[in-house]
């Protein structure tokens, strides 16, 4: 199950409304992953780091924070190298203060 993370929201849970919640965010304009890891049993990784985002209509500045993705895969083999296919379980940021 995907969980969607925002400041001052209730978490969004599901593939389906995860995407729209995301669809109405504003682009990210820059980003840096500070650091990723991976379980040894290689089904089960996170990575975070800053990202900046271009301000929205009406939107006094740009909005710069941080970031935390947590990633699964299991099942049948959908990636390149015949690896199941990673996909995002939970994804949270944090605007910087």
């Amino acid at each position: 199950a995907v969980r969607l993370h925002r400041p001052g929201q209730m978490p969004v849970t599901g593939a389906g409304p995860s995407a729209a919640a995301l669809s109405t965010e504003p682009p990210l304009e820059d980003g840096a992953r500070l650091g990723a890891a991976v379980a040894a049993s290689a089904d089960l990784g996170y990575s975070w780091g800053r990202y900046a985002r271009r301000p929205g209509a009406g939107a006094p500045a740009e909005r710069r924070g941080y970031y935390l993705r947590v990633w699964t895969r299991a099942g049948a083999s959908e990636g390149r190298d015949g690896a199941a296919a990673w996909k995002v379980a939970l994804d949270v940021i944090q605007p910087a203060q």
